[in-house]
């Protein structure tokens, strides 16, 4: 018998001979690991960024900023700080993993341009850089170095920056 996992094209699996603590069901393992996706995590070297062990900030563009709502999951409610302190959500939305972002690490410093840091989304760009305004309690200046469609923007948002 020969198992295929429709998810991997092209990869045939060998049935897996029950043994001491497997289920007597049939079962596969796998002969070849599928490609998986990269996504832009977007880490800091390990270092001393605070707190009492070392960590990876994420950084501009990482997928893992402003990710988890407040309340879930225990953002902004079990966990109100960071590995190191610092207070938990920043911009309204936890990020995930240990180090809750903060503007000027992730290169947020104003005057600003969207779509000239290391966040290539520029809607998400435009996203963190008005909530990083909004949050550091002073008059800003933001710019535009291209074009940003609202309909983006709105899709993305549902009409929330």
């Amino acid at each position: 018998m020969h198992c295929f996992h429709p998810g991997w094209p092209r990869r045939w699996q060998e049935p897996l001979t029950p043994g001491p603590g497997l289920s007597t069901t049939t079962m596969c393992i796998c002969t070849a690991v599928p490609p998986l996706p990269t996504p832009k995590t977007r880490l800091g070297a390990l270092a001393d960024n605070g707190g009492s062990t070392r960590t990876h900030l994420q950084l501009a563009g990482s997928v893992g900023l402003n990710q988890i709502s407040s309340g879930t999951n225990g953002c902004g409610t079990t966990y109100t700080t960071d590995q190191r302190g610092i207070t938990r959500p920043a911009l309204g939305l936890c990020d995930i993993g240990a180090v809750e972002g903060q503007c000027i690490e992730m290169g947020y410093t104003f005057p600003y341009t969207v779509g000239t840091g290391a966040n290539t989304d520029n809607v998400q760009d435009l996203r963190t850089t008005v909530a990083c305004a909004n949050n550091n309690g002073t008059a800003d200046t933001i710019s535009f170095a291209g074009d940003i469609a609202l309909s983006d923007i709105d899709n993305v948002t549902d009409g929330n920056i």
